[in-house]
């Protein structure tokens, strides 16, 4: 059986260096990106368009973890003021419509959010503390975060330090598709996200991994109630 228990939040992220930043968000993550808003012209798909999302991709290579924070006008009640998830951002980048695929409705939930970025891995930062439990009063923490990944180095640092010893467990429910690449390089794919061949090594490596936890039908059982009472009983773009 496959198993896997909580880990530190350090174990992932050894170092506040490696955090690009804070983002506020409604909810629990729903499918293996993250949207933003656009100021852009959406028919044109010009540069402002994209232009959230792009720069966070673009800082994705060297500083890849993003810790969401729940806030914002529809932010679920239960999840107001707490951290949340912790977030590992590619280098790829597009259009919400375009990662949410054939699952129209992703895409309409989604829908105010029209870029996103995609994700490669999702973890539940277990207890999900209050931030004025560990040192952070108000909604300062949140300033400039509902829009984009924020980063202040006194700030991030301080987040670090808040959340080092904290267990956090990967939520394999959230995950990109097994053929998925990030291709280490900013990248916009314009009608479909980078694949891996399935014939080289390290397709067939995430094939099998993958195979693996399909089989697994505890961690099936265990995702799909976990996605259901986690996210008002909804289920998520990708379960297994």
């Amino acid at each position: 059986m496959l198993t896997v228990p909580p880990v530190k939040f350090s174990s992932v992220v050894p170092s506040p260096d490696l955090l690009m930043g804070v983002k506020a968000v409604w909810g629990r993550d729903l499918a293996p990106f993250i949207g933003f808003g656009s100021r852009g012209d959406a028919k044109a798909k010009d540069a402002a368009f994209f232009s959230e999302a792009r720069s966070t991709a673009s800082r994705a290579a060297e500083r890849p973890y993003i810790v969401t924070i729940g806030g914002g006008a529809g932010v679920q009640p239960d999840l107001r003021g707490k951290f949340v998830e912790l977030l590992r951002a590619t280098s790829v980048y597009g259009e919400t419509a375009v990662f949410a695929g054939k699952d129209t409705g992703i895409a309409q939930i989604l829908e105010q959010w029209p870029v996103s970025v995609m994700i490669s891995e999702t973890y539940t930062i277990l207890g999900e503390p209050l931030l004025t439990d560990l040192g952070f009063p108000g909604n300062q923490l949140l300033t400039m975060s509902y829009d984009r990944v924020k980063r202040d180095e006194e700030d991030i640092v301080a987040v670090w330090e808040a959340l080092k010893d904290r267990e956090i467990l990967r939520r394999w429910d959230i995950q990109p598709p097994s053929d998925f690449k990030d291709p280490g390089k900013l990248s916009r794919p314009g009608t479909f996200y980078p694949t891996l061949k399935s014939t080289g090594s390290e397709g067939k490596r995430v094939w099998e991994l993958a195979l693996k936890a399909e089989r697994d039908q505890a961690l099936v059982r265990a995702a799909k109630a976990f996605n259901k009472e986690k996210n008002w009983g909804r289920t998520n773009l990708r379960s297994l």
